[in-house]
């Protein structure tokens, strides 16, 4: 591999010898052009300006309405460390390492016997390992922290720095790489019985009203038998199988006694037992997230997050067994990767069938995860069905992490316990709900009232308005309505409206004009216990204050006697995603994730209690209420179909969990419905007969999954992108099905359009005959306007964590397909699968050359001594935001390298699981552009960085330049930083430029990085003083250079990385470039330009030598970057190719690409 030692080495960057001029002309150049520009235009450096107070929060409140401080587990950034090295007495430096040899995995061998394959492969790992030491001269240097066999051909070793050449070189090494963790959280510290007590009411209900509770997650299932003959592996911290609730004897002494199992015999602990039939500790309880692994065959908890992970699964399924898999430390939040990785050996050896993972890492990139690429080769060879936590990370773009976001893997959000709140929804004619014209609202908030019956799913009826309703009304009345009351402040009790209202036929009742706290909760609350008679048999809900005279106005639309249909409303339970659960989509593909959510908070068994339960909250908590659920699923589908391989697949499962979701799911606040990104296909339904009473089950085929992800469109032109969704039948009787679309699109004011950018058509007919066990392919073509879609809003700079700019840029709805089968109840609702794009209009930005060869995105100067006129035109439907920079260093796309320390060349391979992505840099330019930001010398310098491959979040990636500079106070050089790193520790992912200039001191960020998302492109900016370029009284020579080094790296994997070194000359330009059809309003800054361009448009650069330098300059040429930011809601878009457009001097060759598809994964 390629300079695998480059994240450690980082900050240990070479020293360049030589001095750095001083520029004192620099005052002047910046005075004379803001001079020439202030007057007719905003300052565009000012808009990435960071404020010093930093008060430019991004918790963004409104979908933050739970507790955000009670989560569990802190989804945090990749727990890697500083260095994954260590240094012993003499010197010597270690590094954790993985190596993947050439033999594949015994799932992958064409051997039937996995035991043969293992031979082999072990056979492999020990000559491999054997020669390695030979070439030591010290053999006891290499130490063996693991090995894996079954779903990947791994060694994960402890080797010196210095063994790392012989490593790489040797010809069974497909790849090395540092070893990456994972964690979890142990933020909820409740215990014992908890105070979260559930509601009398359900779960909820899917979308036809059957209710959600019936094998729910707080131990309710009564049928012992649900998840039989299930092995469910809980890959955490362990289990406390002493517990009563998980096979044990249920005391604190069982419990004291298995803690201190060095000294108790194993036959004197309740291990295994019928429930925990099995399990391995694969780190020991002394280790704390670092340093060696001692792990034994006792999985006893010390922690307690996977004894609550483990109780959870059992309140769901409590005929499954567990496997206890214990790879997370008893003392930190760490889990660790080479324990991880034996932990999915050790699984498939003990032929479990659902995997659970309650933990991660935020903003994963699945592409390169080693540990999701394991659980692919499970899923795909030993049909595995794997289940992880989305995270905790909130409503960020982007922000759900690995292994949850691997595409064979079910990752699962947060949605808040059903509370109080209801939705009324209004279905009236002439009365949409809405507040005011700019609200899309057309539901509101009503809470039940706990002394009335709850409901036992939806109730939908006429609404009609009975005043105050203290008096009896005529007996029959109110037959069939849910009747609006006023409050009733002295007359009655809110009881006797109630019962009125139900002796006259009412249904359900409202109680208008509430005043309610902030926690929704009535001033006055009356209670079941306040009552020595019966309760009313109706549900009694209250309506906020301000929504009364609303909803009146479609009780009171006709009189009582009619027109029953025209005010019709649906009062159901109203669930929400839960503001701490990470939004999508994933960071590798731009796909759904998460894809299902699930109740995350819960009653289960707390580890040395014996018996006790508590509280246990977030997708750590959601996750395994899933895995339940998968093993319910999977045990009915056994017992009834026997021998069905294909519909008790891992695919098969995970569809009609999907297939089945209630997609009735809104957001944290509950103004609106969660968007898919957020919910994936909405809320696990908790009914083992629900989903089988459905006599089949869809998928795309495409993705092998039961969704559509359509990622990144880049709407240059229209585009159409075709899906065929398959459907499987599992009945001995003809289907007759009908297959329809739903647009869940929510347009934002600034981009609202009466036309929808995005047209759905099934090419084939909607309706469709299937006959028994069989299959039907059809195809879907999702067409996208390229003129209706809306700018690019999405960003990695100042709102790269805002979820309203993925708001604005995403599309997604379902294809709904419902069995209109006459044997089938009306009731029943529809599979659907969610489909999910992110979509924005782009440029396409071309130079028009001679009529052989029409338009290319690179050309050289016809004549570099004399004036050069290119034509310049967009192509594509979305504005060029275009801005000029000279050339530096052009960088062919890796093939091969000779490294610093090993001074060998290495192939870089790009495959999944190689957790080494390469940031591999293309080009380097750059500009000085005054500004009145820049408090001393009123000029900012910026480095524009254009990778081969898109970077889809800047989180991930880490820039570096860095040069030597000369202080005033007698010529002392001193190193200059310039790099991007996120704003602030925590869950703060904004990136920003930071600068250093000296090492003693701290360093400091003032603007954000511009870096639209998905895109090549990243400007570094920089005031000229912070950089070392600017100070009063000194002086400068004009012919200086500097020598420079820009450093990419993947900042969560420490791949390799790539490193250029070019030499500039700041304020001194080789060229002059202007654009004669836009000089009157285009930006300049030292005679480089940045303009717009509208779709259509054409431009006539003027490129010649500059008069200061004779052209002599280090610049190889002009770059025009196409998809720069302008403001919020403008940060750029262009198709991949023309997002950088070069133009070189005379002799200057174009960087070459090799094969691949380009794209940091």
């Amino acid at each position: 591999m390629r300079k695998l030692l480059a994240k450690i080495n980082l900050l240990s960057l070479f020293s360049l010898s030589q001095t750095a001029p001083n520029y004192s002309h620099a005052r002047q150049y910046a005075r004379r052009h803001l001079r020439r520009r202030s007057s007719n235009r905003n300052d565009p450096i000012a808009k990435l300006l960071i404020p010093p107070d930093d008060n430019d929060s991004d918790d963004y409140s409104d979908d933050y309405s739970d507790d955000y401080s009670d989560s569990f587990p802190v989804f945090d950034e990749p727990l890697i460390p500083p260095s994954s090295s260590s240094s012993s007495g003499d010197d010597t430096t270690y590094i954790d390492i993985i190596v993947h040899l050439s033999l594949p995995p015994a799932g992958k061998s064409k051997k039937k016997k996995l035991s043969k394959s293992k031979k082999e492969i072990m056979a492999q790992q020990d000559t491999f390992l054997r020669e390695l030491r030979q070439s030591r001269d010290n053999s006891d240097d290499i130490t063996v922290l693991g090995q894996t066999y079954a779903a990947s051909n791994a060694i994960f070793l402890s080797v010196p720095e210095s063994s790392i050449p012989v490593i790489e070189n040797d010809d069974r090494v497909l790849r090395v790489a540092t070893v990456s963790s994972y964690e979890i959280d142990s933020s909820d510290s409740s215990s014992g019985v908890g105070d979260d007590v559930p509601l009398p009411i359900s779960y909820g209900s899917d979308n036809s009203g059957r209710d959600l509770t019936e094998g729910a997650i707080n131990g309710n299932n009564n049928n012992n038998t649900s998840g039989n003959n299930i092995l469910v592996a809980i890959f955490d911290t362990g289990i406390d199988y002493t517990h009563i609730q998980l096979g044990g004897t249920g005391t604190t002494d069982a419990y004291r006694s298995a803690s201190l199992k060095p000294m108790i015999p194993s036959s004197s602990r309740d291990f295994p037992n019928e429930i925990v039939t099995a399990g391995h500790d694969f780190v020991g309880d002394e280790w704390d997230g670092y340093g060696a692994l001692r792990g034994d065959e006792d999985p006893i908890d010390l922690k307690g997050h996977g004894t609550k992970v483990a109780g959870v699964v059992r309140g769901v399924a409590p005929g499954a067994s567990l496997l206890a898999v214990k790879v997370c430390s008893s003392r930190a939040v760490r889990c660790s990767g080479v324990a991880l990785m034996r932990g999915v050996d050790y699984a498939i050896e003990m032929g479990v069938d659902i995997i659970n993972l309650s933990l991660g890492s935020a903003y994963g990139q699945p592409f390169d995860d080693d540990l999701s690429y394991a659980l692919k080769n499970a899923h795909d060879d030993f049909g595995i069905l794997s289940v992880a936590a989305g995270g905790n990370f909130g409503n960020k773009p982007y922000c759900t992490g690995t292994p949850g976001s691997e595409p064979s893997v079910l990752s699962v959000g947060q949605m808040m316990m059903p509370n109080t709140a209801f939705v009324l929804q209004i279905t009236a004619a002439g009365h949409d709900g809405r507040k005011d014209k700019d609200d899309d609202a057309d539901s509101f908030t009503v809470y039940f009232n706990d002394w009335s019956s709850p409901p036992d799913g939806p109730i939908s009826a006429p609404l009609t308005y009975g005043g105050l309703g203290c008096d009896p009304f005529p007996a029959g009345s109110l037959t069939g309505y849910i009747v609006l009351v006023d409050r009733a402040l002295n007359e009655c009790f809110e009881f006797d409206q109630v019962v009125n209202i139900e002796n006259a036929g009412g249904v359900a009742a409202l109680i208008g004009n509430e005043r309610r706290t902030s926690r929704g909760k009535r001033v006055q609350d009356l209670s079941a216990q306040d009552f020595a008679f019966d309760l009313p048999d109706i549900s009694a809900f209250s309506l906020d204050r301000g929504d009364t005279d609303i909803v009146k106005a479609v009780a009171t639309a006709t009189d009582m006697d009619g027109g029953d249909s025209n005010r019709t409303v649906t009062i159901s339970q109203k669930l929400r995603v839960a503001g701490r659960s990470s939004r999508g989509p994933d960071m590798s593909y731009n796909a759904i994730k998460p894809e299902i959510v699930s109740p995350g908070s819960s009653h289960t068994a707390v580890a040395g209690t014996g018996w006790g339960t508590g509280n246990f909250k977030g997708s750590s908590a959601a996750a395994p209420a899933v895995a339940g659920a998968a093993a319910v699923m999977l045990s009915h589908c056994r017992q009834y179909n026997e021998n069905d391989d294909e519909n008790c697949s891992p695919l098969a499962i995970k569809s009609q969990i999907m297939n089945h979701a209630n997609r009735e799911i809104y957001t944290a606040d509950g103004t609106r419905s969660a968007g898919i990104s957020r919910v994936g296909a909405g809320g696990v339904v908790f009914d083992e007969n629900w989903a089988f009473d459905n006599p089949f089950w869809a998928y795309c085929v495409e993705e092998n999954q039961p969704k559509l992800s359509l990622g990144l469109v880049d709407g240059a032109e229209d585009t159409v992108i075709h899906r065929l969704v398959r459907i499987v039948s599992k009945s001995d009787e003809k289907l007759h099905l009908e297959v329809t679309s739903v647009d869940h699109r929510q347009q934002l004011d600034d981009i609202a359009t009466k036309k929808s950018p995005v047209k759905i058509k099934l090419e084939k007919h909607s309706k469709v005959t299937l006959s028994p066990h069989s299959q039907i392919d059809i195809p879907i073509s999702f067409h996208f306007k390229a003129s209706l879609l809306p700018n690019n809003h999405m960003s990695s700079g100042r709102n790269g964590t805002n979820p309203i700019t993925l708001d604005a840029n995403e599309f997604s709805g379902h294809i709904l397909i419902t069995d209109r089968s006459k044997a089938t109840p009306k009731a029943k609702a529809p599979a659907a699968l969610p489909w999910h794009a992110i979509a924005r209009r782009a440029s396409l930005l071309t130079i028009d050359q001679t009529a052989k060869t029409p338009t290319t995105t690179t050309t050289l100067l016809p004549n570099p001594s004399a004036t050069n006129l290119i034509k310049i035109k967009n192509r594509g439907a979305g504005t060029a935001q275009i801005t000029m920079f000279e050339i530096l260093a052009l960088s062919d796309q890796i093939t091969t390298t000779t490294t610093t320390i090993t001074n060998s060349s290495t192939i870089i391979q790009n495959k999944r699981g190689q957790e080494s992505p390469t940031p591999d840099i293309k080009a380097v330019s750059y500009r000085t552009i005054p500004t009145s930001v820049c408090p001393e010398s009123q000029t900012a310098i910026q480095f524009a960085i254009t990778t081969w491959e898109r970077i889809t979040f800047m989180g991930n990636v880490q820039l570096l330049i860095e040069y030597n500079y000369t202080t005033s106070d007698g010529g002392t050089t001193k190193k200059t930083r310039i790099y991007s790193a996120p704003v602030r520790d925590g869950h703060d992912n904004r990136v920003a430029t930071w600068t250093s200039m000296d090492d003693n001191l701290p360093a400091q960020r003032r603007f954000y990085i511009q870096h639209a998302t998905n895109s090549a492109n990243v400007v570094l900016t920089a005031c000229t003083e912070d950089v070392g370029l600017f100070f009063e009284g000194g002086t400068a020579a004009d012919n200086a250079e500097l020598l420079a080094v820009v450093r990419s790296l993947d900042d969560l994997f420490d791949g390799p990385g790539d490193e250029v070194t070019f030499r500039f000359a700041p304020f001194r330009n080789s060229f002059v470039a202007t654009v004669d059809d836009v000089a009157a309003a285009a930006v300049t800054g030292d005679d480089l330009a940045e303009w717009d361009m509208e779709s259509g448009g054409e431009s006539l650069l003027r490129v010649e030598k500059s008069s200061s330098s004779g052209g002599d300059g280090t610049s190889l040429g002009v770059a025009l970057l196409s998809d720069t930011y302008r403001d919020e809601g403008r940060t750029g878009a262009a198709t991949k190719e023309t997002e950088l457009l070069l133009i070189l001097r005379s002799g200057v060759d174009e960087p070459l690409p090799v094969g691949g598809d380009g794209r940091l994964r």
